[in-house]
């Protein structure tokens, strides 16, 4: 799937870069994809949203050679 909107446990709906789920063992990995830097704000939302929503792992896809 990709680019959806997800509500979590909180009412907030949420936005997903990419999610690759294994309906048979309910394993859900989550994808946020930046161009920019990350930083120490952008892990915490996401981890955040991970959270939120109930998810196994979250990974962090960046096009930026300085990270």
């Amino acid at each position: 799937m990709c680019g959806f909107h997800i509500l979590g446990h909180s009412g907030v709906i949420h936005e997903i870069d990419n999610i690759a789920w294994k309906i048979k063992d309910d394993i859900r990995f989550f994808f946020e994809c930046k161009t920019g830097e990350i930083d120490v704000k952008t892990i915490f939302i996401f981890s955040g949203k991970i959270i939120d929503i109930g998810c196994n792992r979250g990974y962090i896809f960046t096009a930026n050679g300085k990270n």
